[in-house]
């Protein structure tokens, strides 16, 4: 098998194949260079599973295989509503590996976001608890996620319409103590080695240093920030001087950027993305607790007898006139060969270990991992120093230049200018109707 032709041929080739005379494979749901995800069926009770098969030129790469065992075992031993279930990790005769897990039927967070957000809090909050409590109850266990991202979070619906939240793949999880229920050897990402999506990957995360439960945290702050304002904290195309900003600066509260994020959030948001671990959320309950908290100061603010009522409409219009100034530029591709330099200094080259494939349902289960990157960091020194801040100036369409957002009280002082007029109206009237009544008598 060669190339992506060959690749492609391959995996059609495994429809309707049944592995280990027990999992049946129906349909493909996603596809990606280091493996695909298919739908498929166990013949012993008729239950749907995912399954998903690596590449065969990747089953003579060991780290590789280990990581893909080690995430089904992990996804078998995490036992948690919101975390997908992993059933089995098997190799046929025929040298497939495969992982078969709990099917859900649904779409990626990352999929829902594109077209519902910015979202308003209490929607935040529905998805933001299951999270936390999934990020705890692996924490626990002491195992990171470590690609904690909106393609790696899907939501589906049971049967009785209530919406589900699932935290899926594991497959750059990490162990911050051996577990031998998983594996004896906790060491498979070099020393000095970064591993995780760009977007998403915690400072220290990005230089390699020791992870610890705040790496986690830290991924959920950006898809709160995400969520709350349909944009990311850095947003740049450029690899390099994402991983830069993140090392060398404090992120802005997104209040400042988006006058429709009430202030109180800001605290939040700001403490999840605190570039020193010790001052970030130490756990995921500490980071919803603080939300909800600041939810609630919210809507106390909005249930005051003192306040107007709040109009959904303007609010809608005046978040889209934020949200859509912006227009987002083609992506720039890194090199691996030439590494950037920036006031003669240079960002470690980005390797790229997979090709880019498009999002459907499931990607997050492709074994694709299309958005990884691998970033060899020589030392845990900031890449640029503070004086030097790569800070994205917008070229089109900026925020300073769109219209102030509408006071929830602009509709009364109309209302009341409008009946003021009217009733200056009716009493020229009334003046120009008596004296004509005067002067006819008269």
């Amino acid at each position: 098998m060669t190339g992506k032709t060959g690749q492609i041929n391959y995996f059609n080739s495994l429809l309707g194949k049944v592995l280990n005379q027990t999992y049946r494979i129906d349909t493909q749901v996603a596809l990606g260079g280091m493996g695909a995800v298919f739908r498929g069926t166990n013949l012993h009770n008729g239950e749907s599973v995912a399954i998903k098969v690596i590449s065969p030129h990747l089953s003579a790469n060991s780290i590789f295989v280990k990581r893909f065992q080690r995430e089904a075992k992990v996804g078998a031993i995490l036992s948690h509503p919101n975390i997908v279930k992993v059933h089995e990790f098997a190799e046929t005769p025929e040298g497939i590996l495969f992982m078969a897990m709990e099917f859900i039927e649904g779409k990626t967070l990352d999929e829902y976001l594109t077209r519902a957000a910015p979202l308003d809090v209490m929607k935040c909050i529905e998805i933001l608890k299951p999270l936390a409590e999934a990020l705890d109850a692996a924490h626990k266990r002491n195992i990171l996620h470590r690609d904690l991202k909106p393609a790696n979070i899907l939501i589906s619906k049971d049967k009785k319409g209530k919406e589900s939240i699932k935290l899926v793949d594991f497959g750059l999880v990490k162990l911050m103590q051996p577990d031998n229920e998983i594996t004896a050897n906790n060491n498979l990402t070099g020393l000095g080695e970064a591993c995780g999506t760009p977007y998403y990957m915690s400072p220290e995360q990005v230089i390699g240093q020791t992870l610890g439960p705040t790496a986690d945290i830290y991924s959920l702050g950006i898809i709160l920030y995400q969520m709350l304002t349909a944009k990311m904290p850095i947003e740049s195309n450029n690899v390099r001087q994402i991983l830069a900003i993140k090392i060398n600066q404090d992120l802005p509260p997104p209040s400042e950027k988006f006058p429709f994020i009430p202030k109180v959030l800001d605290s939040v948001v700001q403490k999840s993305l605190a570039r020193d671990p010790r001052k970030r959320y130490q756990t995921g309950k500490e980071l919803f607790d603080d939300f909800q908290k600041a939810a609630f100061e919210i809507s106390l603010e909005y249930s005051q007898a003192t306040q107007p009522v709040l109009d959904q409409g303007i609010l809608s219009d005046v978040r889209r006139n934020y949200v859509e100034t912006e227009v987002d530029q083609p992506f720039e591709e890194a090199t691996t060969d030439t590494p950037v330099v920036i006031d003669n200094q240079s960002l470690p080259a980005i390797e790229e270990v997979s090709s880019k494939v498009p999002s459907p349902m499931y990607e997050a289960n492709a074994a694709t991992n299309e958005h990884l990157y691998s970033v060899p960091i020589s030392s845990p020194k900031p890449l640029i120093d503070g004086s030097n801040r790569l800070v994205k100036m917008p070229t089109n369409n900026t925020l300073s230049s769109s219209p102030p957002p509408l006071k929830v009280t602009d509709a009364n002082d109309r209302q009341v200018k409008f009946l003021i007029i009217m009733v200056g109206v009716l009493l020229v009237l009334l003046v120009i109707a008596t004296a004509l009544l005067f002067m006819q008598n008269k």
